[in-house]
C-alpha cells in the first residue's frame, strides 16, 4: 500500500516516501552510511492485525527504529518482522497496551535499558521502555511510552531515564496528554506536568501542532502523540506524519541528522536458469586445455578460476531485488487501502455522518480482507516473543558495528573449540605421530587407498544437492553437475594420493543463527552454520561410501549405533529400547527397566581430532585413507559473516568440521568404543550422541546396581575422548506397572558423582515415554503440535479466495500428515480411545479441504477428499516397518529383538511385535520369501568389455514437456542400438508382482526374432527387487541361448530404473 506525507499545508508532497537518506550503493557486505536516522513511532492498536502493513511502512520509508504503542501482544503472540529485531514490553496482568522496539538489524545496534523493578504495570501505570542506539562516535537513548487515559504519569520514572547519560535524548508516545504546546485546544494536568517534564531535562517538542489522532467513531481529532528531543539537536531533526489509517493515530516519522552506518544486504547471484551450458562446457574445455600446473593447490586454484572465467561467460548474474511487492498487494486490497486513506483526509476535512459511515465500513473491509490472505506463518500460534537485543556483549564490550560482532563470535567459537590436555595425554599424542609416520609408510593396497573411479564420482555427483549454498571458493553445485568430470577426478586422485587437501578446502564461512527463545547479547546463543566447498563435500562424498562399506563389511561399527547408516533410523532405535521393555512386562514375575537417558554436551564441538585418527587406525584403516582424514581434520580455519560483515580467519581446534558430508561418519567411529564400558546385561542404544542405557530385572535394585556399575565406565569414556556429560540434562525413568513401587522408589544413581534425577515422562528422539509405554503423553503433544499447523489449511481457503482442494490435500499430507505418523510403529499399540485424538485431526483436515461443515460425518469427509483413516495407515506402517526389519541381517539392532520375541498374553498390552502378529493374521500374511536386505557396495570395475550408460545423451530436466523428454529418450536409445547387438528392455512392478509377473523382458535380435518372458517376483516385492529381478532374467535369457551369443556381437539393456544401475 502507499502512504502519503503531508506538509504543513496539508497537501501531499511525496506519494509513499519520506525524505529518504542518500545511500551510495556498494556490493554485498559493504559498508554504506546514510545522513539521517529515520524514527517511527505509532499507536497501532493491536499489532497482529497489522504486521503486512506496518511492514510496507517501514520498508518503503527506510525506518531505522520503529516505536510502537498498544501492540495489545501477550507471551503466546509473536512479533517477527524480517530485517528488524524486536525488543517487546508486554501487559501481564490484562489485555490492551504494551509496548515495542523494531530496530533495523543490519543497521542498528542497541542495547535495552534494563528499568527499575518497581515499575511492572498496575492500573495507573506509565507503560515506558528505553533503549540506547550506538551509533558511529555517539548514543542515543529513545524512550518509548504510552499512558492509558484516567491516570497518572510517573513522572518518577519519566525523570529516571531522561537522567541517563547519552549524545541525544528522544522522548517519545502517547501519554494522552494535551497541551497547546503539541497542537490541543485545551490544557489539562498531564499536559501541564509533561511541559514541566521536558523543560526541566532540556527538551524541545518537534510536534507542529498538527492533529495526531482520528476517532473513527465520531470523526474527531485530537494531537496525543509527542515527540521530544534535546534543544541541541532539535535543528537536526524534521518531524513529519504519514498519510496511513492503518490505526486511528497517524504514524510519524522523525529523521534526525545523525550518521548511520549499515551494510549492503542485496547482492549479484546466478541465474542459472537462463545459463548457456553448452557454452559453460566448452569454454571450460578450452580454458582447461591452456594450463597444466603441477602441484594440488595450484591445480585446484586454476581449475577453479577456469570455472568461474567459464560461467561469468556463460551464466548471467542478476541483483536481486529490494523492491520486491509483498505476496498481498493485490489490485483488491491496495485499492482498499488507497481509498481508506484519502477518505480518513476527507473526514478530517468534513465530518459529516456519511464520511464517518463510509470511512469506518472501509476500514471494516480492510480488516476483513486481512483475515483472508494471512500468511501461511501462523502468527497466533506461534510461541514466544523475540529476543531482547542485538548487541553482542563478551567479557563486558559490547560490539557497536557488525564487523565487531563478527569477531567476537569468532573468537567465542575459537576458545569453545580449544581443549585441555595433561600429562597422559601426551603419551597418546606421541602415539599419533607415529601412527603418521607408519601410514606415510604404509604400502598395501585395498579398496580404500586405489584411486577413485569416474562411476564412483557420477554416483557421488548425481547425490548431491546443487541447491546448497557454496563455501569460501564460491563454486556452486549448478556448475559441478556441467563441468569437466575428468579433471576433477584428476584433482580427486592427486589429493587421495598424496593424503593432502587444497588450502582452501579447510576454510569455511560460518554464519550464525539465534537459537530460538534465546537472549541474541550472548555469544553462546547463536548455533554456526558453517558453508564449506562443494568440490571438497563432492570428494567427501566419494570417500564416505568407500569408508561407510569397508566399515559395514568388516563388521567396524557396533550394532547399537543407528545414526546416519542406511537401513537404519530413529524408529530403529526407540524399537529396540520399546519391545525391550514391553517384553519385560510380560515376563512372568514381570521385569521393571531402569532406563538412563545421557546427555553430552556439544559432542560434535568437542572431538578430540588426534584421538580420532588414533581410534580410526584402530578400526584397521591406514595408509593413503588415514593421511587424508588426518589431514582433512587439521589447521581448519573459519570466518564468521555477521548481516554482511565478515571477521578475521580463526582457528578451530577441536571437533568434526560442521557442514562436511564425512563428519558424520567420522563421529560415529569416535563414538564407538562406549560399548567396551557396558554391564554385560545392561543394553545401550546411540543414536549419534543421543544415547540410552537400561536394565531390566524383577528387582529393580539389581538394575541399579547394573546401571551404576555401566555409568561408572561411561563415566571415564568421556573423561578420555574429552567429551562432558551434561548431568543436570541427564535423567532416569522406571518402566513398570506397578504403579505403587515406581512412584515409591528412587533410585540412586549417579554419574561423575552427580546424582541423576528422575523424570515419569522422559523424551527419547522425539517421542515422550512414559512409565508405562501408554503413550497417551506423546499422542496428546503430537495432536496439539498438529493442531496448530491445522492453521495453514485455514489460511489457505476462504469463502471469497483459497486454494483449490488438491492443494489443501497436499499442504496436509506433506506439511501435516508426518508429524501425526512420526515413528508411528512405536506408538500404534495405543488404546483406541487414545489415537483417537490424532484422528480427529485428520477429520478436521478433510473438512476444511472439501469446505464442509464441522456436523460432516467424519468418515464421508475422508473418502470425498480421498484420504485413508489413520488407523489404515497406522496398520499399514506396522507391517511395512516389521516386513523391514525381519529382512535385516542378523546383527542389525532391530533384528536383535525380533528374533528373541515371543508370544505372550500374560498382561492386555500389545506392543509393535504382537500387534503386527494380530494384522498379518488376520490378512493371512507370512514373509516366508524374504531375503536378507544388503548394505550398497561401492562401484567395482565393470566386467571386462561392459560399460554403463546413466544419462540421456543429450541431459535435460523431467519438467521438460512430455514430447520433448521422449525424443530425447529414442534419440539415446537410437544411438546406443548398435549393428549386430541384442537388444533388451526390461522393466518391473511391486504392483504386478503376482497378477502379471512382477518383472518382464523383451530380447529383440537383429535378424527380427524377439524373446517376452515375465517372471514372478514374489508375494511381497519392491519396485527395486523386481527392477533388478528383470535386469538380471534378461542376462540369463541371453546366457541361456547359445544361437543368439553366436548371432550377435553382445548385449544393450536398457532399463528405466537409475539407483539398479
Amino acid at each position: 500500500m502507499n502512504s502519503a506525507i503531508l506538509s504543513d499545508s496539508d497537501n501531499v508532497t511525496a506519494f509513499g516516501v519520506a525524505d529518504a537518506p542518500r545511500v551510495e550503493v556498494r556490493a554485498h557486505g559493504e559498508k554504506y552510511a546514510t545522513r539521517t536516522l529515520n524514527i517511527l513511532q505509532l499507536n497501532i492498536n493491536d499489532t497482529q492485525r497489522k504486521i503486512e502493513e506496518l511492514t510496507e511502512i517501514l520498508n518503503v520509508n527506510k525506518v531505522h527504529i520503529a516505536c510502537l504503542q498498544e501492540t495489545k501482544l501477550n507471551s503466546n503472540l509473536k512479533l517477527k518482522i524480517k530485517g528488524f529485531t524486536t525488543l517487546r514490553k508486554d501487559r501481564k496482568d490484562r489485555a490492551g497496551g504494551g509496548l515495542a522496539f523494531l530496530v533495523k538489524s543490519a543497521d542498528i545496534k542497541f542495547r535495552e535499558i534494563i528499568l527499575p523493578p518497581t515499575t511492572d504495570y498496575d492500573e495507573n501505570s506509565t507503560e515506558v521502555q528505553a533503549i540506547t542506539v550506538l551509533l558511529p562516535q555517539q548514543e542515543v537513548t529513545i524512550i518509548n511510552a504510552y499512558h492509558p487515559d484516567n491516570s497518572d504519569i510517573n513522572l518518577d520514572l519519566l525523570n529516571t531515564l531522561l537522567d541517563t547519560k547519552s549524545d541525544t535524548k528522544i522522548l517519545l508516545g502517547d501519554l494522552n496528554a494535551k497541551s497547546p504546546s503539541w497542537g490541543s485546544r485545551t490544557l489539562d494536568l498531564k499536559g501541564s506536568q509533561i511541559e514541566d517534564l521536558l523543560c526541566d531535562n532540556d527538551l524541545s517538542i518537534l510536534n507542529d501542532k498538527r492533529s495526531t489522532y482520528l476517532s473513527k467513531t465520531n470523526g474527531t481529532t485530537s494531537a496525543l502523540d509527542i515527540t521530544a528531543i534535546n534543544h541541541q539537536t532539535a535543528s537536526q531533526a524534521t518531524w513529519k506524519i504519514l498519510k496511513s489509517a492503518i490505526s486511528d493515530h497517524f504514524p510519524i516519522i522523525t529523521s534526525i541528522n545523525k550518521r548511520v552506518d549499515g551494510t549492503i544486504q542485496s547482492k549479484r547471484s546466478w541465474s542459472f536458469w537462463k545459463a548457456n551450458w553448452g557454452k559453460f562446457t566448452s569454454e571450460l574445455e578450452m580454458l582447461c586445455s591452456l594450463s597444466s600446473p603441477h602441484t594440488l593447490d595450484e591445480r585446484l586454484q586454476s581449475f577453479a578460476s577456469h570455472i568461474n572465467a567459464a560461467a561469468k561467460r556463460s551464466i548471467p548474474r542478476v541483483k536481486r531485488r529490494n523492491d520486491w511487492v509483498p505476496f498481498w498487494k493485490d489490485t483488491n486490497i491496495e485499492n482498499l487501502i488507497n481509498e481508506r486513506d484519502k477518505l480518513s483526509t476527507e473526514l478530517q476535512k468534513n465530518n459529516t455522518e456519511t464520511n464517518r459511515i463510509r470511512f469506518t465500513n472501509l476500514c471494516h473491509e480492510v480488516e476483513e480482507h486481512w483475515k483472508v490472505i494471512k500468511t501461511l506463518n501462523n502468527q497466533s500460534t506461534q510461541q514466544k516473543a523475540d529476543i531482547l537485543t542485538n548487541i553482542i556483549s563478551s567479557s563486558g564490550r559490547d560490539a557497536a558495528t557488525n564487523k565487531e560482532t563478527a569477531s567476537l563470535l569468532a573468537k567465542h567459537y575459537e576458545n569453545k573449540s580449544k581443549l585441555t590436555f595433561n600429562a597422559n595425554d601426551r603419551k597418546l599424542l606421541r602415539t599419533y605421530r607415529k601412527t603418521i609416520q607408519d601410514s606415510k609408510r604404509y604400502i598395501h593396497k585395498n579398496i580404500l587407498t586405489i584411486p577413485f573411479l569416474m562411476e564412483e564420482l557420477e554416483a557421488a555427483i548425481a547425490n548431491m544437492n546443487p541447491g546448497k549454498a557454496p563455501g569460501p571458493d564460491v563454486i556452486f553445485g549448478r556448475m559441478v553437475q556441467i563441468l569437466q568430470k575428468k579433471e576433477l577426478l584428476e584433482i580427486f586422485n592427486l589429493s587421495w594420493a598424496t593424503g593432502k587437501l587444497p588450502k582452501i578446502w579447510k576454510l569455511s564461512t560460518v554464519i550464525p543463527i539465534l537459537k530460538p527463545n534465546k537472549n541474541a547479547s550472548e555469544c553462546k546463543n547463536y548455533r554456526p552454520i558453517s558453508l564449506t566447498s562443494t568440490l571438497c563435500k563432492l570428494m567427501e562424498r566419494v570417500i564416505h561410501r568407500r569408508l561407510m562399506n569397508w566399515l559395514i563389511e568388516n563388521k567396524k561399527l557396533h550394532f547399537y549405533q543407528t545414526a546416519f547408516r542406511t537401513h537404519h533410523s530413529t524408529t530403529d532405535q526407540l524399537f529396540y529400547l520399546n519391545q525391550s521393555i514391553i517384553d519385560g512386562f510380560q515376563e512372568k514375575p514381570h521385569k521393571k527397566t531402569l532406563a538412563v537417558f545421557l546427555d553430552i554436551s556439544a559432542a560434535f564441538d568437542r572431538v578430540w581430532r588426534q584421538k580420532l585418527v588414533h581410534t580410526i587406525q584402530g578400526t584397521g584403516i591406514n595408509g593413503k585413507a588415514l593421511l587424508w582424514i588426518n589431514d582433512f581434520l587439521r589447521g581448519r580455519k573459519f570466518s564468521v559473516r555477521f548481516n554482511g560483515a565478515l571477521s578475521e580467519s580463526r582457528r578451530m581446534w577441536a571437533g568434526v568440521p560442521q557442514g562436511s558430508v564425512l563428519s558424520p561418519l567420522l563421529f560415529l567411529i569416535f563414538m564407538n568404543t562406549i560399548h567396551h564400558h557396558i554391564h554385560p546385561d545392561t543394553n545401550i542404544a546411540c543414536y549419534a550422541d543421543d544415547i540410552a542405557v537400561w536394565h531390566s530385572h524383577n528387582d529393580i535394585t539389581e538394575s541399579e546396581k547394573a546401571l551404576n556399575t555401566t555409568l561408572k565406565g561411561i563415566a571415564e569414556w568421556p573423561e578420555n575422548l574429552k567429551l562432558t556429560i551434561n548431568a543436570d540434562k541427564t535423567n532416569y525413568c522406571i518402566f513398570s506397572t506397578d504403579r505403587r513401587h515406581r512412584s515409591s522408589f528412587n533410585a540412586n544413581i549417579k554419574i561423575q558423582n552427580s546424582q541423576i534425577k528422575k523424570v515419569d515422562l522422559p523424551t527419547y528422539l522425539g517421542v515422550t515415554l512414559d512409565p508405562e509405554l501408554r503413550f497417551s503423553k506423546h499422542i496428546e503433544q503430537t495432536t496439539n503440535k498438529a493442531l496448530g499447523k491445522l492453521n495453514i489449511l485455514r489460511k489457505l481457503c476462504g469463502t471469497a479466495w483459497g486454494s483449490r482442494p488438491q492443494t489443501l490435500k497436499s499442504t496436509f499430507c506433506t506439511v501435516i500428515r508426518p508429524v501425526l505418523e512420526y515413528a508411528t510403529p512405536i506408538w500404534t499399540p495405543a488404546s483406541i480411545s487414545v489415537k483417537r485424538k490424532l484422528d480427529s485431526v485428520q477429520h478436521r483436515a478433510a473438512k476444511i479441504i472439501i469446505g464442509a461443515v464441522s456436523s460432516t460425518n467424519n468418515e464421508k469427509a475422508e473418502q470425498e477428499c480421498g484420504l485413508p483413516p489413520l488407523e489404515s495407515r497406522r496398520k499399514l506402517a506396522t507391517i511395512k516397518f516389521t516386513n523391514k526389519l525381519r529382512s535385516y541381517g542378523l546383527d542389525h539392532i532391530s533384528r536383535r529383538v525380533f528374533d528373541k520375541w515371543k508370544h505372550s498374553t500374560r498382561l492386555k498390552r500389545s506392543s509393535t511385535l504382537q500387534l503386527d502378529s494380530e494384522i498379518r493374521k488376520e490378512l493371512n500374511l507370512d514373509h516366508s520369501s524374504l531375503e536378507f536386505l544388503q548394505e550398497p557396495l561401492i562401484p567395482k570395475n565393470p566386467p571386462k568389455n561392459t560399460c554403463f550408460e546413466l544419462e540421456l545423451l543429450q541431459p535435460c530436466s523431467k519438467k521438460v514437456d512430455p514430447v520433448t523428454l521422449r525424443q530425447k529418450g529414442l534419440e539415446t536409445i537410437a544411438i546406443l542400438s548398435q549393428d549386430n547387438f541384442a537388444i533388451a528392455y526390461t522393466d518391473g512392478s511391486s504392483d504386478r508382482s503376482l497378477s502379471n509377473g512382477g518383472a518382464g523382458i523383451i530380447l529383440l535380435l537383429p535378424d527380427g526374432n524377439n524373446y517376452k518372458h515375465k517372471i514372478n517376483t514374489g508375494i511381497i516385492a519392491s519396485n527395486f527387487t523386481s527392477e533388478l529381478v528383470a535386469i538380471r532374467e534378461a542376462l540369463i535369457l541371453y546366457q541361456q541361448n547359445p544361437h543368439v551369443i553366436d548371432s550377435t556381437e553382445g548385449l544393450v539393456i536398457f532399463s528405466d530404473s537409475l539407483n539398479q544401475l
